[in-house]
Formats: structure tokens, C-alpha cells, sequence
């Protein structure tokens, strides 16, 4: 990446690795129930398996709410990338893509996450 940063304002923390076209950000928590009522007006959201995990992949949109891991709404976030998101979890962790290379290229990068 070209930037890495690390923020302690999310329970657990935060990092977020920055690349050209993209940015991943992983913080300890979930995505359920705010990603799907709360992406805003003219965001549509598309159900997408990443790895056998239940991921998003959430077009026109600029800010997203997300949970820590008190399960406690956090403040939106801007977009990094300008760029459409997706967004899965894993084993208690939950990662946010945005990358303007389309769905194929995030879920293939999103897959090789371990």
C-alpha cells in the first residue's frame, strides 16, 4: 500500500491499508443491521458471496454507518477512494473495500484476504 493508518477511534481499532485504485479498512465488529438501512439515498446494495462469507457490494454511495464491536453506531465514514464498497466480515472482524475496478476486481481481492 501506499499509506497505512491506524486509528483507536473504533473500538478495538482500526486499519486501513491505501492503495492507488482502492482502500481496505479492518476494524473488530459486524455489519448488521446498519449497512442496510442506513447506505442513504440513491445507494443500492447488492447481496454477493465473498468466500462463503455474506458480503455487500453498495454502489452511489459516499458514507457508511458501521457498528464497533460494542455493536455501537459510529460516526459515517467518508470514502477514501471515491469508489464503490464492499463490505463482508469474518470471524469477528469486519472489512470495508472501495475500489474503482468494478465488483470482479473486488471480490477477487476481497477473496484473498485470509
Amino acid at each position: 500500500p501506499g499509506a497505512v493508518r491506524y486509528s483507536d477511534s473504533i473500538a478495538g481499532g482500526a486499519v486501513t491499508l491505501v492503495y492507488p485504485r482502492a482502500a481496505l479498512l479492518e476494524y473488530q465488529g459486524g455489519l448488521d443491521p446498519v449497512l442496510q438501512k442506513r447506505i442513504g439515498p440513491g445507494a443500492r446494495a447488492r447481496p454477493v458471496d465473498v468466500a462463503g462469507a455474506r458480503g455487500l457490494f453498495i454502489t452511489g454511495v459516499r458514507e457508511i454507518d458501521v457498528l464497533d464491536r460494542d455493536r455501537h453506531v459510529l460516526q459515517a465514514t467518508r470514502s477514501i477512494a471515491r469508489a464503490d464498497v464492499l463490505v463482508w466480515q469474518r470471524g469477528g472482524v469486519a472489512f470495508r473495500l472501495e475500489t474503482r475496478d468494478g465488483l470482479r476486481r473486488a471480490l477477487a481481492i476481497a477473496r484473498s484476504i485470509g
